[in-house]
């Protein structure tokens, strides 16, 4: 085989169960790192080895990198947002810290009202769950989704691959590779987020929906804290708010990052360095295609909000 591609993101992600390509031998968060245990030099077979989707905050280990010569290029439309958590130990003390304390102040406001004009419940299962109420939450966050996003339900990226993300969730819960953070107002859950563990370090927002007849209270922010506070207490470093940068995102963040393409050859290796080269070059292709299709439509946008209503 000329070239083994392999994709980061989602076999990481996948159900918390922190699946890295063989031919890496680890990847590290900082000092942090995660070990790859299926790791194996038969990978290496292949003249060129192709990784796409690696987040740009994590930092990886090859195989006898020391006989490679290794090739980025930014995936575009893959770039994302996370939150740093060593330096802090509390909700409040976060935003505090990070210049987002309007948010602190909506937030509490927030939570007041709600509590003050509903019986409130605030739930992390995370270690423990029984199968049916397991059962019972998908149901409720599948129907939410469905409402909220109406014909586009089935396009959404969790409900697409429904069996898949929700294979096994009640024993990954168990394991604590997975967590289901919910709020419950009058014995009624009106907001759940599925969030994915890898290895104590990563902390990956999944998906999260919500009751809209609730949407006033700011649940998104509420599962926010909700999520740091899980992080908080089990130490971990990192909490990835996933793919897109949106202003609810960016708002919540202090660390933005790129995804990559990896693409390594063996040194010395004149066809693997020229399959390498013509690899980059798609991807530069595609990239500026992204570009141009992306500026298109936003100007055409720009163009229609901006004409005057008749």
């Amino acid at each position: 085989m000329s070239i083994r591609k392999e994709q980061f993101i989602w076999d990481f992600y996948k159900n918390g169960k922190g699946k890295i390509s063989s031919f890496i031998q680890s990847v590290s968060y900082k000092e942090f790192e995660i070990i790859n245990k299926d790791a194996n030099s038969e990978s290496l077979s292949s003249r060129v080895l192709y990784l796409s989707l690696f987040p740009g905050y994590l930092s990886p280990k090859f195989l006898k990198s020391e006989d490679y010569t290794l090739k980025k290029a930014v995936h575009h439309g893959f770039s994302g947002v996370g939150i740093s958590l060593e330096s802090t130990n509390s909700v409040e003390c976060y935003l505090k810290e990070n210049n987002k304390k309007k948010i602190w102040v909506n937030l509490k406001r927030a939570k007041k009202r709600l509590e003050a004009n509903h019986l409130i419940d605030y739930e992390y299962n995370y270690g423990h769950i029984s199968d049916e109420k397991c059962a019972f939450l998908m149901k409720n966050l599948r129907d939410m989704l469905s409402k909220r996003f109406g014909n586009g339900a089935l396009k959404h990226s969790f409900i697409m691959d429904w069996e898949n993300n929700i294979l096994d969730i009640a024993s990954s819960i168990r394991n604590k590779k997975t967590s289901l953070i919910v709020i419950y107002a009058n014995n009624k859950p009106v907001s759940i987020s599925v969030n994915r563990h890898v290895a104590e370090t990563i902390f990956f927002c999944d998906t999260h929906a919500f009751d809209l007849n609730y949407q006033k209270y700011g649940l998104g922010n509420l599962n926010n804290s909700m999520r740091l506070n899980l992080c908080y207490k089990n130490k971990i470093p990192f909490l990835d708010l996933g793919n897109g940068v949106s202003e609810f995102k960016k708002n919540w963040s202090n660390c933005f990052y790129e995804t990559y393409y990896l693409i390594f050859y063996k040194k010395d290796d004149f066809i693997g360095a020229l399959l390498t080269a013509f690899e980059i070059l798609k991807i530069t292709l595609k990239n500026l295609i992204k570009l141009y299709v992306y500026d298109f439509y936003k100007k055409k946008k720009l163009r229609t909000n901006s004409k005057p209503n008749v």
